[in-house]
């Protein structure tokens, strides 16, 4: 989840307290600066309605132009549970903490793309159009599946097993609509407490994608810094970043080909042998990941996300304050 700190409210308060029984100075916890916007001129919502859509695949994100236009904010959940009571919470504080424009609800706002396997897709859509009636927007929809099928058939040549819906990052771009030209990619037991729209619409300096720094772990930890894929063009120093956290454009999503870069990176392949420190880290999407989106994501503070909540460690004095503020 992401928290942002504000001035003026309860949970400022409330921080504030924690903060000075823990002893933390306010320095350790310095407000996070406002991003820089992208420089497009915002384009009118020309969406009507609301409610839940559901179909059997969604969409191909085609079209022309790109870029973030300053439209609707577009957030897309992967989901595999047949009962993700975390997504409702995602969607739910997503909403809870959106600006809403002049004259009408927050919800109206944002664009929902809920992607599930096709045997999921109807019961979820029907429970979903009950929890999130109008004015949400939201689409319950699953990748496409002779595209997936391609895919599976790709990952398995290189000793991957495990179903292609487990690897979004290799088929986002084609399960969402045209009018998607950036997306914010939550997981679905994401608790956001931050109007996302200053991440999407955040200036990427033609980067493809923005990504969230988790430095508890580093590269020299994961790869091998030594072989030739590795010491040309990254740092052993670098910090990872966290895969099921990001906001794509996906108009230089596709002109980079990132999803060909990271097939490239996956399984048991002659041009990756030893580049992995742990071998079977090349069977799953979350490495071979880091590796793709580190010369090709804006990478943005780890505070972004929820304190602790997305990380294996803290720091001490992190520790200490939430030891304290939630007992």
């Amino acid at each position: 989840g992401w928290q942002r700190r504000t001035t003026g409210t309860t949970t400022h308060a409330a921080e504030a307290v924690a903060l000075a029984e823990a002893r933390v100075e306010p320095i350790d916890l310095p407000a996070l600066p406002p991003l820089e916007p992208e420089g497009s001129e915002a384009a009118e919502d020309s969406g009507k309605g609301g409610g839940v859509r559901g179909g059997g695949s969604a969409g191909g994100a085609g079209g022309k132009g790109g870029g973030w236009s300053g439209g609707p904010t577009h957030v897309a959940i992967v989901c595999s549970e047949a009962t993700p009571y975390g997504l409702v919470a995602a969607i739910n504080s997503t909403i809870m903490h959106a600006t809403p424009p002049p004259a009408r609800p927050a919800a109206a706002s944002l664009r929902f793309h809920v992607l599930v396997p096709p045997g999921l897709q109807p019961a979820l859509a029907r429970k979903l159009v009950r929890i999130f009636p109008p004015p949400v927007r939201l689409s319950v929809a699953s990748p496409p599946t002779d595209k997936l099928a391609k895919l599976g058939a790709k990952l398995n040549a290189v000793g991957v097993t495990s179903s292609p819906f487990d690897w979004p990052l290799l088929w986002l771009h084609l399960a969402l609509p045209a009018e998607a030209k950036r997306v914010l990619l939550l997981p679905p037991d994401a608790l956001v407490r931050t109007d996302v729209r200053e991440l999407t619409g955040a200036a990427l300096a033609g980067r493809a994608a923005a990504a969230f720094e988790d430095c508890s772990t580093t590269f020299e930890a994961l790869f091998n810094y030594r072989h030739p894929l590795f010491k040309e063009h990254h740092g052993r120093s670098s910090c990872s970043v966290d895969p099921d956290f990001l906001v794509l454009d996906l108009r230089a999503w596709k002109r980079d080909d990132a999803p060909q870069r990271l097939l490239e990176l996956v399984g048991f392949q002659r041009r990756n042998e030893n580049l992995f420190l742990q071998p079977l880290a090349a069977l799953g999407p979350a490495v071979p990941a880091q590796l793709m989106l580190d010369k090709r994501a804006l990478r943005l503070p780890s505070r972004w996300l929820a304190r602790g909540l997305a990380r294996d460690s803290w720091s001490y004095s992190e520790a200490v304050y939430w030891r304290r503020y939630w007992g």
